[in-house]
C-alpha cells in the first residue's frame, strides 16, 4: 500500500478523546506510529496538530486548553514533540493563550 499514496500529503488530526489519559498517551502513539508505518510509512506523515484538553476523557467536547495547563499536560506534549520517530513531521501547535497587551 506504501506505493499508492505516492505524492500524496497525510496529516494526524488527534482526538481529543484519547488525551484524557495522560498516562496512556505515549503508548497510544507508538502503537499508532508502529501501524501507521506498517501500512503507510512514516515518511508519508507530514504534519500533527498537537494542542492541550481543557476536557477529560469521555466528555465528548473539543475543547483547547493552554499548553501545559489542560488534561494532556506539558510533559506529554513535550514528549510528542521532540519524539525521535517524529523528527521529520510539521507540528501545528494550537495554544488558547493570548497576550492581552499585545492586542
Amino acid at each position: 500500500m506504501k506505493e499508492s499514496i505516492k505524492n500524496r500529503v497525510l496529516a494526524i488530526v488527534w482526538i481529543h478523546v484519547i488525551f484524557g489519559m495522560p498516562g496512556m498517551i505515549l503508548r497510544i502513539l507508538m502503537k499508532f506510529l508502529d501501524k501507521f508505518d506498517s501500512i503507510l510509512g512514516l515518511e508519508n506523515l507530514l504534519c500533527m496538530h498537537i494542542n492541550d484538553s481543557k476536557n477529560p476523557l469521555g466528555a465528548h467536547k473539543d475543547r483547547h486548553e493552554n499548553l501545559g495547563k489542560g488534561y494532556i499536560g506539558f510533559d506529554v506534549l513535550h514528549s510528542i514533540v521532540h519524539h525521535p520517530k517524529l523528527e521529520h513531521v510539521t507540528k501545528n501547535i494550537r495554544d488558547t493563550f493570548i497576550d492581552k497587551g499585545a492586542l
